[in-house]
């Protein structure tokens, strides 16, 4: 029995602990409850005590027995009104003074009115004090649930943040969406972050939400169908950072597809409701395989299941490196491109990139230069990429396994400053126009300044030095206090920092007083900004792919028809051929500077596209898809397979001219699809037939390459950089 009692106890004890902090309804509940019972105990009391003819002065205003009792429950201000209250006389009548009063009903009663006045007065007064008091929790605790529509979300406090707000709250489009943030971190310290970053009026429109970005409860929040545009950014120094956003990536996609099968709208496309979605990946190994696969879960018959995010991923590291040899700007400071003076077919002018510390940004940038430099002399001139590290010998192992297929085609020099060693390993494809050199030892250890001085010293050599330390002070250590010849020479400079603040922003010239031997140096690498909205846009990309589908032309002009053809062939692409289309787009600026800097202006640059610069441009553009190939882990086929290939395009070309240029002319067609097969089996095997010198391809490629040349002029239009 006395187990009983235990577990009865500690079962009611929870269902009212469970009541109490549970919902409005669930305390009401509670109230109604705790009043029903105390009305039935008393009631039962009154029937066993008082007797029927006494029933009428619990209440003298309401005889019935039940609502005297709840009458007193909710009104105890007639106590006086209670029990018998009467003159006693005697048996002659006469009035003897004396008074009887019921106690024991006016005891009851008393107790029935405490009973009312505690659940009512206090019990109901806390309740109500308690919800508001809860609410106001949960406001602060970022729990509240509310219905967002054409809303920007943000999931993650990631140190990337503040950068991509103020460009959100900056953009025209974007300037009367509500902006939905969900994070782990605490509201308080995160609200407090923001508001050190921008104005307080900026930040009311920023909803913080607490939640889990891997929960399905915490995500369907954030009303992601409804949603404009989505960014994930996951929370910052997180062991498992990207396999969580790739989770949080897969669980979006069951919610917005889940919905669309329940048969409500938010936005189609193709039949799916897409949402575009930017994600961060910090490792550089997951945002390179992405390229290969978009990470979709599997069906039961192993394809991947159907996607309704249109995925964006970007590096912190990689983006950094585009905008300063892409984009060249970042807010007020524009930074000079790899090629900052003119590289004509008849120059001795080359690229060297020196990149101090293989951290990850330093391997984003010495990638970058591989894939951007390739110039009009670039079968005289090689582009050479130098690492310095401390540990070089290892980072050059960890390259070479990363990207084989690359480091075995280029030249590597392997420098050991400690030992006073060198060792070249020559290239096995001669035609790639990039190479390596692996220098181990301290960038300030008076051996690594005289290689410095050395190289700095060609005249011929554009040098640009990158510091990419993961420190700030070494790398300011390191940046400013080189040689001063090395200053003397104009060498481009690029300091790594951290805050968008640094001393780098004191070292302003003032030609006037002194010949400022900074001038040439510039900050990169700050944490609260990497990620460009205007940079991100795929709208060049978009109309390289539509060039590739559309039979290699692109039309003059860009109407609503055509716009929905890119974007439709741009959502059922693979995700290797939407980079490959990205890195295309991003040598665009380094092909038009082949001619006078790139300052023509749009009409200049339709004029100079004669059929000598289109050839030079199609072999730049060529060496630049090698690279670009390589690097994306295919090899280069053998002499028999890559003879063959030009052979099968060769004979398509032949049958495609002699059918008067005609795309649907049958022979042409049989012959291209029997090259396309033959390419294919081996591109299957990651060999690709056309990774040979331009001499060696065959006519149809070089035609293709020369057709999306010509193309440039409308690929600018198209985008908008006129």
């Amino acid at each position: 029995m006395r187990m009983l009692f235990i577990k009865l106890r500690s079962y009611f004890v929870y269902l009212f602990d469970r009541s109490a902090s549970g919902s409005v309804l669930r305390k009401f509940g509670l109230l109604l409850s705790l009043f029903l019972v105390m009305y039935f105990f008393w009631w039962g009391v009154v029937t066993m005590v008082v007797p029927p003819a006494h029933i009428h002065q619990i209440n003298k205003d309401i005889p019935s027995k039940s609502w005297s009792i709840v009458s007193q429950m909710l009104d105890p201000g007639n106590q006086h009104m209670i029990g018998d209250v009467t003159k006693t006389t005697t048996d002659e009548g006469v009035d003897n003074g004396q008074i009887t009063v019921n106690h024991r009903l006016r005891l009851i009663v008393l107790l029935i009115s405490l009973t009312g006045t505690f659940i009512f007065s206090g019990l109901l007064i806390s309740t109500f004090t308690n919800i508001f008091e809860q609410r106001v929790s949960i406001v602060r605790e970022g729990k509240m649930n509310y219905h967002y529509r054409d809303h920007i979300v943000l999931v993650g406090f990631h140190y990337t943040l503040p950068g991509i707000l103020h460009q959100i709250l900056n953009k025209t489009e974007y300037r009367k969406c509500k902006i939905v943030l969900l994070t782990s971190h605490s509201l308080l310290e995160v609200k407090q972050t923001l508001l050190s970053e921008m104005d307080a009026s900026a930040v009311k429109r920023i909803h913080l939400l607490s939640g889990n970005r891997t929960s399905p409860s915490d995500l369907k929040r954030l009303w992601l169908p409804f949603a404009k545009e989505i960014f994930v950014l996951g929370e910052t120094n997180e062991a498992d950072h990207d396999s969580r956003n790739i989770s949080c990536l897969n669980e979006m996609n069951e919610i917005i597809w889940g919905f669309r099968k329940k048969g409500r709208k938010a936005g189609k496309a193709n039949g799916i409701m897409t949402k575009t979605c930017h994600v961060l990946f910090e490792s550089q190994t997951t945002y390179a395989m992405h390229q290969f696969n978009n990470f979709r879960p599997l069906q039961a018959n192993g394809k991947a299941n159907l996607t309704c995010l249109n995925i964006h991923a970007f590096s912190f590291y990689e983006k950094w490196a585009q905008k300063v040899f892409v984009g060249c700007r970042h807010a007020e400071m524009e930074y000079p491109p790899l090629d900052f003076e003119p590289i004509t077919e008849d120059s001795d002018k080359y690229v060297h990139l020196i990149v101090a510390g293989m951290t990850r940004m330093g391997l984003a940038m010495g990638l970058q230069a591989a894939r951007l430099g390739h110039y009009a002399n670039h079968e005289r001139k090689k582009t050479r990429i130098t690492f310095i590290d401390i540990d070089a010998e290892r980072q050059m192992n960890y390259f070479a396994s990363r990207f084989p297929s690359f480091f075995e085609a280029v030249d590597v020099t392997e420098i050991d400053l400690l030992r006073g060693t060198t060792h070249l390993k020559l290239g096995d494809h001669s035609f790639i126009n990039v190479e390596l050199c692996f220098v181990k030892g301290s960038f300030e250890q008076p051996e690594t300044l005289k290689k410095l001085d050395v190289w700095t010293s060609d005249l011929n050599a554009l040098t640009t030095i990158a510091v990419c330390y993961n420190e700030q002070d070494i790398n300011l250590a390191a940046g400013l206090y080189l040689p001063k010849e090395i200053y003397d020479r104009k060498v481009r400079i690029l300091i790594r920092q951290q805050a968008q603040h640094t001393i780098l922003n004191l070292l302003q010239a003032d030609e006037k007083k002194v010949d400022n031997r900074y001038a040439n140096t510039y900050a990169f690498g700050m944490t609260n900004d990497c990620f460009e909205i205007n940079l991100h846009d795929d709208s060049r990309a978009k109309a390289i792919n539509y060039f590739y589908c559309n039979d290699y032309i692109l039309p003059d002009l860009l109407d609503e028809r055509i716009q929905k053809q890119m974007n439709d062939y741009w959502w059922g692409l693979k995700e290797r051929f939407k980079w490959s289309s990205r890195y295309n787009a991003e040598s665009i600026p380094t092909k038009v500077r082949a001619f006078n800097g790139g300052r023509e202006t749009q009409t200049e640059m339709d004029v100079l596209l004669h059929p000598d610069h289109v050839e030079l441009l199609a072999r730049m553009e060529h060496a630049r898809w090698n690279a670009d190939t390589l690097l994306a882990g295919y090899d280069v086929p053998a002499a028999d397979v890559a003879e063959e290939s030009t052979l099968t395009a060769d004979l398509a070309w032949k049958a495609y001219v002699a059918g008067g240029y005609d795309d649907r002319e049958p022979d042409y067609l049989k012959l291209k699809l029997d090259h396309e097969n033959y390419v294919a089996d081996y591109k299957r095997k990651m060999i690709h037939p056309c990774l040979v010198p331009y001499e060696q391809l065959s006519v149809y490629y070089k035609e293709i390459d020369r057709r999306l040349v010509r193309c440039i002029p409308q690929i600018e239009r198209m985008s908008g950089n006129e």
